[in-house]
Parts: C-alpha cells; structure tokens; sequence
C-alpha cells in the first residue's frame, strides 16, 4: 500500500468515545446517558443545570479535547436512577438548544 499522503495527520493515543471505558461513577448502568449536539460554549456546569431539567443529575460532564481545554460538543450525565435517565432521553431526544439539535441515548460504555 502506499504511504499515506493529504489529509490530517493520524492522532497518537484514544481520543472521544473510544477513550472511554467505564463510568463516571460505579453502578451507573442504565442511568448514565450520552448526550450529543451540545453547544460549544456550553461548560459542565451549564450541562448539569440543563440535565436538571429531567430529574435529579447525580454527576455531569461536558467532554473536553485534552490538547486544547475545548468542548467536543457531547457530554455525560449520570442520573439519580433509571426512570430519570429515561425521562431525560425522552426530553432531550431530538431537543433545539441554543439553535443545536441534541440527541441523546444510554451510555453503553456504562454497562
């Protein structure tokens, strides 16, 4: 094959989702969500108050490139159980927030 020529340069090491093994924190199956489509400038505690909206958020997260500090547009809730984490896929599933539309889903990364 030929050398690889054009295009950004391979990343060294995980980056995003496949970084990411586990939980934010222990036994958070079924209640930890992703969500997806967040707003640049939205930050963690900005996320949590949103995520709040659906029921009690036990810990939030806005992911961050690790080279820069910049927000990836995605971020992690864990909430305080499985019928609130259901609520907030309900709410936030398809969501406009601040002209972005969300999506959001179970975190299998969780399980």
């Amino acid at each position: 094959m030929p050398p690889r020529t054009g295009g950004p340069a391979p990343r060294s090491g995980p980056a995003g989702a496949a970084a990411r093994k586990g939980s934010l924190v222990p036994d958070a199956a079924g209640r930890q969500i992703v969500v997806h489509g967040l707003p640049w400038s939205l930050d963690t505690d900005g996320f949590s108050e949103l995520m709040g909206r659906a029921g009690t958020v036990e810990k939030a997260e806005v992911m961050k490139d690790p080279r820069d500090g910049r927000s990836k547009g995605w971020g992690i809730a864990v909430m305080a159980d499985t019928a609130s984490a259901e609520k907030a896929i309900e709410v936030f599933m398809g969501y406009e927030y601040d002209g972005r539309m969300l999506t959001a889903k179970i975190d299998r990364y969780a399980e």
